[in-house]
């Protein structure tokens, strides 16, 4: 079962047009694989490397490597460069509109770690510099690159950023759709609720507003 790429922004200039393909994502998105006696798996450039535990929480709410572990990472042929990418089997994310609750993130050579959502069956990417995370309340906020807190968590949905844009909604809701292959492959759309746009630094440009307002060809 894969994500639908549909999810990501598809509008060149987000205040120009306000278009969006859709907003779907698939429900009970499966984990990777993961050995019963192990609880953190590290991409390690070409190999998953298991561990029993990798992280010591920080007084700061943050998270850091064990400096044991941190020396067999390698960081230089990481696919995710300068960033390697975790599995926290020990942890459940809250729930949120991907529909899964698998733990995921990044590692940076300091040893400094923080979660993302689970997208695209992997850690969610870094657009225009910014990837999402979830709260323990379930909203979505977004950290740089340097893996700290860009845009707090406010809003219910946040899709990837565009030119310096994103949506978000609050109230919307997962509507279960069909999928387009195997019977069992469904999806939930985020519909409902008020919609607007952020900026890269997380204030309001447009709305909020209802769904329809903001795109009127959604049936």
């Amino acid at each position: 079962m894969t994500i639908h790429s549909s999810l990501r922004i598809a509008a060149v200039s987000v205040l120009a047009s306000l278009s969006v393909l859709a907003c779907s994502t698939p429900v009970n998105a499966p984990a990777p694989p993961v050995s019963n006696a192990q609880s953190c798996r590290i991409n390690n450039a070409k190999d998953y490397v298991d561990f029993p535990e990798c992280f010591v929480p920080q007084k700061d709410g943050s998270m850091k490597v064990k400096p044991e572990i941190l020396e067999q990472i390698d960081f230089k042929n990481s696919p995710h460069a300068p960033h390697v990418s975790y599995s926290d089997f020990t942890r459940r994310q809250p729930e949120n509109f991907t529909g899964s609750k698998v733990v995921m993130g990044y590692i940076l050579p300091s040893g400094r770690a923080h979660d993302v959502i689970f997208f695209d069956n992997g850690p969610d990417y870094f657009e225009n510099g910014l990837a999402r995370f979830v709260s323990k309340d379930g909203k979505i906020g977004f950290i740089d690159k340097k893996l700290r807190v860009a845009i707090p968590p406010t809003h219910d949905f946040v899709a990837p950023f565009r030119e310096g844009r994103a949506y978000f909604c609050d109230g919307c809701k997962l509507e279960n759709t069909p999928g387009d292959g195997h019977p069992d492959d469904h999806h939930a759309s985020v519909r409902g609720g008020q919609w607007g746009v952020m900026d890269a630094k997380g204030r309001t440009v447009r709305g909020p507003m209802p769904e329809k307002e903001l795109f009127p060809e959604r049936k």
